[in-house]
């Protein structure tokens, strides 16, 4: 039987973040694998309002459509939140909105399915600007309240939700995600090369990519590389590749009181293509992040066979499995001595490299598409 399902892209436009990444991948998978249910795209949702949806992707599939009103946000502002419930006519013909973002609007009539990427908004509450904090714990509740069904990028979200929301478990789906085809092993040196030139750094080079925010541990990495710039032959740059965050303060002055000005490389929000070199071409991906609903950038720095080191902690062991060496975030000594044995050997860098793009192969998007459509017959059959 063929279904109507609407699906909130609102986060895929501008300079997207995970959550906006997730739902731009998790949407071009689902184009390539169900070509039988009818979907609408929104590029506006609710709360959510990019700058200029004009932008968002447009499948050339027949059973997809962008849901393109031709109204000012403003106009559409008033109409999603303006009422109680939002209007159903604005959603058009559909059966299940899916918002894979927190977002949990009701619509009576309409099944409701939300993804719930992390919780820790309540596990580490000091992390996140206060308004933040109580958008994601606003929604989260709605969501645990309203929604037919929570899909969680990874056990370790399900289980938090499940602690925090009291969401029975019929209505939990744990679905990760996956990086996508794009981040693989590059052969062109050349390419390489001339990538790092633009971007004006060298080939030995220590990489995190991610938001500049606390939850990130970045002082904890900024410290260690620190202590590694005292041996011999140690990397000459710490590149950090992603948005700006918040809350990030702190993390600047430490680069200036340790004054590594020089060789700490803050590269902003870079497209996918030049990530992918950098993958390539580091020495090592260290991320030792605090909490992760999922982790996305240790499966892209896997798939394009850089050698990482993470931490172990909340989802993190389940996406990097044995192929990566699993660190303590709160033990700095654990930290360093992790990254000078990928630097140290060259055995150990090249076993990590072969674990990780093996692990990374048992992830993708086609098989996260999938057991989301039988997510959505599940509540409408």
């Amino acid at each position: 039987m063929i279904h109507r399902i609407g699906i909130d892209i609102s986060r895929t436009l501008g300079q997207p973040g995970g959550v906006g990444l997730f739902a731009d991948r998790f949407v071009r998978a689902l184009v390539r694998v169900d070509t039988t249910n009818r979907y609408t795209l929104y590029p506006f949702f609710w709360f959510c309002h990019p700058p200029d949806y004009r932008q968002a992707f447009k499948p050339k599939t027949r059973n997809f459509r962008l849901h393109d009103q031709n109204r000012s946000f403003e106009t559409l502002r008033r109409r999603w939140s303006g009422e109680d419930l939002p209007p159903r006519e604005l959603l058009g013909p559909v059966e299940l909105l899916h918002s894979p973002g927190y977002t949990a609007p009701y619509v009576p009539g309409i099944r409701l399915c939300v993804t719930i990427h992390d919780m820790s908004f309540l596990t580490h509450p000091h992390f996140h600007t206060e308004e933040n904090r109580k958008f994601c714990m606003v929604q989260s509740l709605r969501a645990a309240r309203l929604a037919d069904a929570i899909l969680c990028d990874s056990q370790s979200t399900a289980d938090d939700v499940r602690r925090y929301l009291h969401v029975p478990l019929d209505r939990l789906f744990v679905i990760p995600g996956a990086a996508g085809p794009e981040f693989r092993r590059l052969e062109d040196s050349q390419a390489i090369a001339l990538t790092l030139l633009r971007l004006g750094i060298t080939e030995n080079f220590l990489l995190f990519v991610g938001s500049v925010e606390p939850r990130k541990n970045l002082s904890a990495l900024i410290e260690a590389f620190a202590r590694l710039k005292l041996g011999s032959q140690r990397p000459e740059w710490l590149v950090i590749a992603g948005g700006t965050g918040w809350k990030n303060e702190q993390i600047y002055e430490r680069v200036r009181e340790l004054k590594l000005e020089h060789a700490v490389r803050f590269l902003g929000y870079l497209p996918v293509e030049d990530l992918v070199v950098l993958y390539n071409a580091c020495r090592a991906f260290v991320y030792p992040s605090l909490y992760e609903g999922f982790g996305l950038p240790v499966l892209e720095a896997m798939s394009c066979g850089a050698p990482v080191v993470s931490s172990g902690v909340s989802s993190l062991p389940e996406v990097a499995g044995d192929a990566a060496l699993l660190i303590d975030p709160h033990d700095g000594d654990a930290l360093v001595e992790a990254m000078e044995a990928v630097l140290d050997d060259a055995g150990l860098r090249a076993t990590l490299r072969a674990k990780g793009v093996e692990q990374a192969s048992r992830f993708s998007w086609e098989q996260t598409a999938r057991l989301t459509v039988e997510v959505y017959q599940r509540f409408l059959s």
